[in-house]
């Protein structure tokens, strides 16, 4: 679409980058091991202790809290938008996870 536009402005970094912090964000806050059908809250536990233990749900933490770093300074190169800085601000939940 580009290719026929007049706007030379090249957004694939922050559209990349937003895309990997939806997908990593949408992961960690599902944790996909907790939405298997038993019901035994021992179980899920033990299991979430074991991606703590392994460093997995620091290192996605990690990731994510340099992801938002990252886009919230690819939306200023491109001049700011305070609704997509909004939204990243909505998307900060997962700190409450």
């Amino acid at each position: 679409m580009q290719l026929f536009s007049d706007q030379k402005t090249d957004y694939s970094n922050l559209v990349i980058k937003l895309g990997m912090y939806f997908q990593v964000r949408d992961d960690y806050c599902n944790i996909y091991i907790l939405k298997q059908k038993t019901n035994d809250l021992t179980l899920k536990q033990y299991c979430v202790s074991l991606l703590e233990q392994a460093g997995s749900l620091q290192y996605t933490r990690d990731l994510l809290t340099k992801l938002d770093s990252e886009l919230r300074d690819e939306i200023k190169k491109f001049g700011g938008n305070p609704p997509l800085e909004a939204v990243l601000d909505d998307l900060l939940t997962w700190r409450d996870t």
